[in-house]
């Protein structure tokens, strides 16, 4: 069975998550959580509808470990399964929350582990087509500046303009080789990459411009490039919030020295 699975092993890890008990928590000291939210959403012919929420599994711990790392012990929370995904509702076995549902589940979150003692809150997303959880977190924050809820890299969820590889292509697909090989159905795999910009997901289902549910070319997917993709993002993102942390941190502490 792959390392990467939520299941293998929790206990053994340097971070805390579900699998610990409340006490091991509390008298751990530790003070910032790290909370995926993903989806459940068709994934063309080759890839499970679980791809986007089983990508979070894989990179949410793997995150965590490289926070361990740098010497940030993190609670690590399970990943929530859906998100918003109207854009893909017409492909059977496809779940989507409204976007007020998703920003209520963040805020909810916030407030337990905040009542608990929690400094902060790590968000990630491993759907791009969340949202509205980039708004959610900027209204917690100038609402409560006790707590901080953070976005977990420099840019937000979703995108804009053109894109050549947006959904279950060469990128997700390779990523999903190495998490989870054993779910790949790779003699299904076919290629399509619309001429049009991502707004029109907005404006129209899905299967009117790409019936196979593929925006990109999973037929150039390898299982290296998905492994050396993965391993990069997480060192980048683990960088990324350590840093942002420390920031965040000193301009608290010169503001209220003013």
């Amino acid at each position: 069975m792959s390392e990467h699975h939520w299941f293998d092993d929790l206990q053994d890890e340097d971070f805390l998550s579900w699998a610990s008990t409340f006490e091991e928590v509390q008298e751990s000291g530790c003070d910032t959580a790290l909370f995926c939210i993903g989806a459940i959403e068709q994934h063309s012919y080759h890839m499970p509808l679980g791809t986007d929420w089983l990508l979070g599994l894989a990179g949410s711990r793997l995150l965590a470990r490289e926070l361990a790392k740098r010497g940030l012990i993190v609670y690590l929370l399970p990943p929530i399964p859906i998100g918003t995904s109207s854009e893909f509702l017409n492909y059977k076995g496809t779940l989507s929350f409204k976007p007020a549902t998703v920003a209520a589940i963040l805020e909810d979150t916030a407030a337990c582990l905040k009542r608990q003692g929690f400094k902060r809150m790590i968000v990630t997303s491993s759907h791009g087509g969340n949202w509205i959880l980039k708004p959610t977190i900027r209204e917690l924050n100038m609402w409560d500046p006790d707590f901080l809820v953070m976005w977990g890299a420099p840019v937000g969820a979703g995108g804009s303009g053109p894109g050549k590889d947006r959904h279950s292509g060469e990128s997700e697909t390779s990523r999903l080789m190495y998490a989870y090989p054993e779910l790949m159905r790779t003699e299904k795999v076919v290629d399509s990459s619309p001429d049009l910009g991502s707004e029109y997901v907005d404006m129209i289902p899905t299967e009117y411009y790409t019936p196979s549910g593929v925006w990109g070319f999973p037929t150039k997917a390898d299982r290296d490039a998905g492994e050396e993709r993965t391993q990069r993002g997480v060192e980048s993102q683990a960088d990324y919030i350590i840093e942002t942390i420390a920031k965040l941190d000193d301009m608290r502490s010169e503001h209220e020295q003013e």
